[in-house]
C-alpha cells in the first residue's frame, strides 16, 4: 500500500537547501518526523523515475483535506496552480488574511523556494502542496466540490513548440476537472504573455462542456486588474515590455452530469511530469 507523509518544516524556516532535502527525501519514501509551522506541505510517498510509474504513485496518494491544512481558518480558499517561487501567493496571503491560499507545484526546487519565503511570514492562511494538479483535483477527500472561491494560473508554460504543445495543462479535460471544484460564482483567472496560448486557452474553456461566463467580450484583456499581484514571471515580462493577456471566467452553473462524464476518464498519458527529485 502507498503511505503518504505530510508535515510542517518549522525548523527549516528560510533554509531552501534543508527544505529541498526534506522534499526530495520525502519523495524517495523516507519516514519523516512531524514539524509544526503555519506553512503546510504534502510529500508524495515515492520518487517516480518513469512517467507511468509516477502517474500511478500520485494517483494512489491521499492528499490532506483543506480542513487539515487550515484547521483554525474555516474560510474561503483560493487555489494557485503552479506557484513557482511563491511571490504571488505570499503577497496575496499577506494582503488578504480573510482568505486561505493553497499553492500547488510539482517542481520540488521551486516549491522549496516558495516554502522558504512563505515560512518567513508565519502565515496561518497559506499552505503549499507538492503535487500534480491533475491528480490533486481528482482527490475527493482533498478538494470536494465547491472547495475553492477562485483558481489562479499565473504564466503557465505555453509549450510553444509544435512538438511539445500536447503538454499544455489547460486542455478542455483539465478545465472540466476544475469546474466542479469551484464554488458557484467562483472565478478562474489565467495570466499569460503568449498570444497564441491565450487563444488556445479560450478555445479549451469553450470546449470543456462546462458552464463558464467570460468577464471580457473578447475573452481577455491587456490590462491586469489593479491589486492583482506580481509573480516572478510578471515582474520579468513587464520589465521586458511584453504584452499581458489576462483572462477571467465565472462559474455560472453547477457542473452538469454530461460535463462530469466527459472529463471523468482523463487521459493521463498526455500529462507531462517533471521529476520530483534528482538522483
Amino acid at each position: 500500500s502507498t503511505q503518504s507523509t505530510w508535515g510542517h518544516p518549522s525548523s527549516m524556516t528560510g533554509n531552501v537547501k534543508k527544505i529541498l532535502s526534506f522534499l526530495r527525501e520525502g519523495s524517495a519514501g523516507a519516514q519523516l518526523q512531524w514539524f509544526h509551522s503555519p506553512s503546510f506541505l504534502y510529500i508524495p510517498p515515492t520518487r517516480g523515475r518513469h512517467r507511468a510509474d509516477l502517474r500511478t504513485k500520485l494517483r494512489c496518494c491521499h492528499f490532506p483535506s483543506l480542513s487539515d491544512m487550515f484547521p483554525a481558518n474555516p474560510q474561503k480558499t483560493v487555489l494557485e496552480i503552479g506557484c513557482g517561487s511563491g511571490a504571488w501567493v505570499i503577497q496575496r496571503a499577506l494582503q488578504e488574511p480573510s482568505l486561505n491560499f493553497l499553492a500547488l507545484d510539482i517542481n520540488s526546487q521551486r516549491l522549496a523556494e516558495a516554502i522558504s519565503a512563505g515560512s518567513m511570514h508565519c502565515l496561518p492562511n497559506l499552505a503549499f502542496v507538492l503535487a500534480d494538479a491533475t491528480f490533486y483535483l481528482q482527490c475527493d477527500s482533498a478538494c470536494a466540490d465547491d472547495s475553492f472561491s477562485a483558481v489562479h494560473l499565473n504564466f503557465p508554460d505555453p509549450w510553444s513548440s509544435s512538438l511539445s504543445s500536447w503538454r499544455r495543462l489547460l486542455s478542455p479535460a483539465f478545465v472540466g476537472l476544475l469546474h466542479p471544484r469551484l464554488e458557484l460564482g467562483g472565478r478562474l483567472h489565467i495570466l499569460t504573455d503568449h498570444a497564441e496560448y491565450c487563444s488556445w486557452v479560450k478555445q479549451s474553456v469553450a470546449s470543456s462542456g462546462c458552464a463558464w461566463t467570460p468577464k471580457f467580450p473578447s475573452g481577455h484583456s491587456s490590462v491586469v486588474p489593479e491589486g492583482y499581484g506580481y509573480s516572478e514571471f510578471r515582474q520579468r515580462w513587464e520589465a521586458e515590455g511584453k504584452d499581458a493577456y489576462y483572462m477571467e471566467w465565472c462559474k455560472k452553473d453547477r457542473t452538469s452530469s454530461a460535463c462530469r462524464q466527459a472529463n471523468c476518464n482523463f487521459d493521463f498519458s498526455r500529462v507531462h511530469h517533471p521529476p520530483l527529485a534528482r538522483s
